[in-house]
Formats: C-alpha cells, structure tokens, sequence
C-alpha cells in the first residue's frame, strides 16, 4: 500500500494518539482530528521524510529531491526557472544532500542495523481493532520476523538522550501500538544522528518500557472511546484549581538566598 493511501485509510494512528496524552486532552485530539488543528509540512518534516528514504529505501532517493546550485539566486529569470522546472520536489542545499548520504552510509555499515534491515519487509501498512471497537492503523517501518523495528534521527544517540527523547515525544507508546498491530514482542531503534559522524546506535526497547506504552495507549483509546460515546470532547478542569510551582523551581529559589 502506498503512504497517500494508508494515509487515507480510516483508523487511528500513534501520529494521533499523541494528541491525548497528558498534557494533552481529549478536546486537543478531537480538534486535530476533525481538521482544526493542521499539521503543517515543516521543513523539518521534509527532512525527516527524506531521512526515511535514505535508510529504508535508498534506491529511491536519487529522484526524490533536487540539489540547489551552488550559487543560485531564485529571485533571477535563471534561478525561478530551475525551481520551476523541479515541480514538487523538495530542493536541498548540498550540505542537507551530503547529510542524507551520510547517514544512509552509516546505517548500512551498522553490523546491527544493517541486520535488522537485511531481508525485512519495510514501510509495511497494518491495521487491527481494538478491544473498544476502534479501528487502529501503523506504518510499519520495518517488519522482520518476529521483530518491529523503527529508524529515528536523533539529536544525540547516546542511551541517555535518546532515552529521554523515547519519553518526550512517545515513541514506546508507538512501539506498544506497532507490536499490537504485528502481533510481536520485539521492537527495536535504529537511531541514526542528523550531523557527521552520522553515528548509529540500535536499541531495543526493554519490556517494561513497553508495558508503559500499552498502558498508556490503552489509556488513550479507552479515552477516546468514552468521549465518542458521550459525545462530549473535555479540555482542562471546568473548576478553579490551585496553582504550584514545579518542585525544581522551589529549589532553584534556594539556591539564590
């Protein structure tokens, strides 16, 4: 299955369930979902989508996107027709362009990596229903045997940051999902750093971090279910509340004294 159509396809992604989890609410998913919210295509975005590319499907990057001249002033009568003659590719500088071979070099000469890669199926769309009734769908990276594996680019790949990286943006509640949905037990990083050496690394998420992740997606879809049934989309506490502060900032109020 092609991305436009997975991407068509009804069913509730991990790229959704985000927009319930604390400190989100169900009035910030029930926005995202029904188009209030629009995901804007950040450069970022693009990046990432080619960063993609490059490790699972090197073959086809060479056509994917446009390397600007050096040079090449798009306000001239020469720079607006080479822009308008690349259609709707993403066009890089060459510096972005070396980052993208940097790194799919690097994953592939990852004996690890390059394991989990050899022989797996990639970019695979699956789809299950949920004990509430809801339909769940995933793009699988990888899908080997036994195994799911997920490629990142990552700020810093050390166990440490890339730890924490997991907590703050959800990755093991996509890693819960995605072994749900492939009926496996395994889920495994590919981690590889956006800027030279391109450094690899290849975790696999233990199994109480993705217990976490199945609790807090079970929290989710339950949510979700409860709120569909009610008909009712809350945000916030409709009550007063009292407001603290954070138990670091009384801290660091200590220490100017």
């Amino acid at each position: 299955m092609d991305a436009a159509t997975y991407r068509a396809t009804e069913g509730i992604s991990a790229s959704d369930i985000k927009w319930i989890l604390p400190p989100k609410t169900p009035a910030h998913y029930h926005a995202y979902k029904t188009g209030q919210i629009v995901r804007e295509e950040t450069r970022a975005l693009v990046i990432g989508t080619l960063c993609h590319l490059a490790v699972l499907e090197p073959e086809r990057l060479p056509t994917a996107f446009a390397v600007r001249p050096a040079g090449l002033d798009f306000r001239t009568k020469d720079g607006k027709a080479w822009k308008e003659s690349q259609g709707d590719k993403p066009i890089l500088d060459e510096t972005e362009a070396a980052m993208l071979d940097g790194m799919s070099k690097s994953v592939a000469a990852h004996p690890a990596a390059a394991a989990l890669l050899d022989g797996a199926q990639r970019e695979v769309s699956l789809f299950k229903d949920h004990r509430t009734g809801l339909k769940l769908k995933g793009r699988l990276d990888v899908l080997g045997n036994g195994y799911v594996a997920d490629v990142k680019t990552a700020e810093a790949g050390d166990a440490g940051g890339f730890a924490a990286a997991v907590f703050r943006y959800n990755y093991h509640v996509q890693a819960a999902m995605y072994c749900q949905l492939a009926g496996v037990e395994r889920f495994s990083f590919i981690t590889v750093e956006k800027v030279a050496p391109y450094a690899v690394a290849v975790y696999n998420l233990s199994a109480k971090a993705l217990q976490v992740g199945l609790n807090s997606l079970n929290y989710a879809l339950d949510t979700i279910a409860l709120c569909e049934e009610a008909g009712q989309w809350p945000a916030y506490a409709n009550e007063v509340q009292t407001l603290d502060l954070p138990a670091w900032a009384y801290k660091a109020a200590e220490e100017v004294k």
